[in-house]
């Protein structure tokens, strides 16, 4: 399930639930920032929607609710000037930006920790063969066993990390793998 977006408007008129079904995404309320920031205390949302034109009238500055949003980006916009259909096109957009940011992130990520761990790695298969050749028959088969995990560990890190077909599964199993191998 997606996280909720968070609405922070007190427009009695404004249609919601016609918002709420054009995305598909729910939507939680907040009839101002006081109230939206006990909303943040609660759980996490994915975006956060500050109504512009009631800004003036707040006592909790749109810096407090930023610093407490978490990783969900704050977006104002002027609900005076925007139609529904507008509305939507931008959240649309912003969401569209904070996939793209976090599949960025994510590849970066993953190629740091292949930077990383290519090198020591290479040294801990280099030095367990060496080891293997050299040791009598009782720890044979414990150094061919590390031997094979560093093997493996290596062949998952040459993984491609291309993300940009929608491919994240490659990425997703070297991340874990990584992270598994701690």
């Amino acid at each position: 399930m997606q996280s909720p977006i968070l609405l922070i408007a007190d427009i009695p008129s404004f249609p919601f639930d016609a918002l709420q079904s054009e995305l598909g995404i729910p939507i939680v309320c907040a009839s101002n920032r006081r109230v939206a920031l006990a909303e943040l205390r609660k759980r996490e949302f994915s975006l956060i929607i500050a109504g512009a034109s009631q800004a003036k009238l707040e006592s909790t500055p749109i810096e407090r609710l930023v610093h407490n949003a978490g990783t969900a980006p704050v977006l104002e916009v002027d609900f005076t000037l925007v139609s529904l259909t507008g509305l939507v096109h931008q959240i649309q957009r912003a969401r569209l930006r904070i996939k793209e940011e976090s599949d960025r992130v994510r590849t970066m990520t993953i190629a740091t920790l292949q930077g990383q761990l290519r090198e020591p790695l290479s040294g801990l298969l280099l030095e367990s063969q060496l080891a293997l050749r050299l040791a009598d028959a009782p720890l044979s088969s414990r150094l061919a066993n590390i031997v094979a995990l560093a093997r493996k560990l290596s062949d998952q890190l040459k993984l491609p990390i291309d993300t940009k077909d929608g491919d994240t599964a490659k990425c997703n199993h070297v991340a874990s793998s990584v992270m598994s191998s701690r």
